[in-house]
């Protein structure tokens, strides 16, 4: 069954590539059924990507959770996350997303990472009305935390 998988993954992805959304998610959400679990959430992620950009924000929200509960950790998908969070204009969870993003991308040693989210937790901040002192604050806050 996995190389079944691994050819509808690879077939998934060129439509998504493609821009052949509707078709790609259809794939994806065929590999979810069968391995929900699949290359630890990755099939969630992509299928949660083309729900996003098919502007129905409900099922990426959703996609995108089901993804982290494989990999709570994982940057892409706390990114994809994130970056949706803001679309929808949801700016206090985007920021809360992006700053456990940072904590991650701090751990890593990412400094690209860390560079990008920062510039985000600005963009989100001012978004929510904060001073940069506050968001700095909050920043802080984060990262002091054991």
């Amino acid at each position: 069954m996995s190389s079944h998988l691994v050819d509808l993954e690879q077939r998934a992805i060129e439509l998504k590539n493609a821009g052949k959304l509707k078709e790609a998610a259809h794939i994806f959400r065929e590999i979810v059924e069968q391995q929900p679990d699949w290359e630890h959430g990755t099939a969630w992620y992509n299928l949660a990507e083309c729900h996003e950009n098919l502007q129905d924000y409900e099922s990426a929200e959703s996609c995108y959770g089901k993804a982290l509960e494989y990999e709570p950790r994982n940057p892409y998908f706390l990114g994809g996350l994130g970056a949706l969070l803001y679309a929808k204009s949801e700016f206090a969870r985007a920021f809360d997303v992006h700053l456990t993003l940072l904590e991650i991308e701090q751990a890593s040693g990412s400094k690209g990472g860390v560079s990008r989210t920062t510039t985000a937790l600005k963009a989100i901040g001012q978004k929510m009305g904060l001073s940069g002192a506050e968001i700095e604050s909050r920043v802080r806050d984060k990262m002091s935390r054991p």
